[in-house]
């Protein structure tokens, strides 16, 4: 299952991330995840990593290169 040594450490590097949401609003996600055919968790990483990158575009957060 787990053959590739890559796999793991990106699995290692993971961190675990537990969040309370309406119930009405976690139904309409997880309606969505299956739409674009993600994991509840893909999704939330994806959704997060877009936030990101938004907020080091306007300047919110610093970006990778401002902080070398």
């Amino acid at each position: 299952m787990w053959d590739d040594p890559m796999e793991l450490q990106e699995m290692a590097d993971n961190e675990r991330l537990s969040v309370l949401i309406p119930s009405d609003l976690k139904q309409e996600f997880e309606t969505l995840c299956k739409v674009e055919r993600r994991s509840m968790s893909a999704q939330v990483v994806l959704l997060i990593e877009r936030a990101v990158e938004e907020a080091k575009k306007q300047g919110q957060i610093p970006s990778e290169q401002q902080t070398k």
